[in-house]
């Protein structure tokens, strides 16, 4: 369905009118995560942005988590531990039931799109 204002409308038998209403239908905006990607740094190199690990086209913001806590986003080799660093995007729960978001994505009990950058 595309989304717009539609009119619903019943006939009414004489002598009573008719009824109408309206329902405006909105789609909510995909969420995209990336790719699931690799990211190889040496230890005593300098910090990195996690999501250059990711592929794909993945959208601004988000959260990560991960072994070591994430401070914007980014990873310093020399303090984090290496590991599976999760990226996420809420996706609201009718754009879920929808279909709606990045279909690859791991889906978490917070209803979130996720993509993992492996620091290693």
């Amino acid at each position: 369905m595309t989304p717009g204002a539609y009119v619903y409308t019943v006939t009414g038998v004489a002598p009573c009118a008719n009824a109408t209403a309206t329902v405006t239908v909105t789609e909510n905006t995909a969420t995209n995560a990336g790719t699931n990607g690799p990211l190889t740094l040496c230890s005593n190199g300098a910090s990195v942005a996690l999501s250059t690990g990711l592929g794909g086209a993945p959208q601004a913001g988000g959260t990560w988590s991960g072994p070591s806590p994430v401070v914007g986003g980014n990873c310093d080799p020399a303090t984090m531990t290496p590991g599976a660093y999760v990226h996420g995007h809420r996706c609201s729960t009718l754009c879920e039931r929808n279909g709606h978001g990045n279909g690859h994505g791991e889906h978490s009990h917070e209803r979130r799109h996720q993509r993992t950058a492996d620091i290693v």
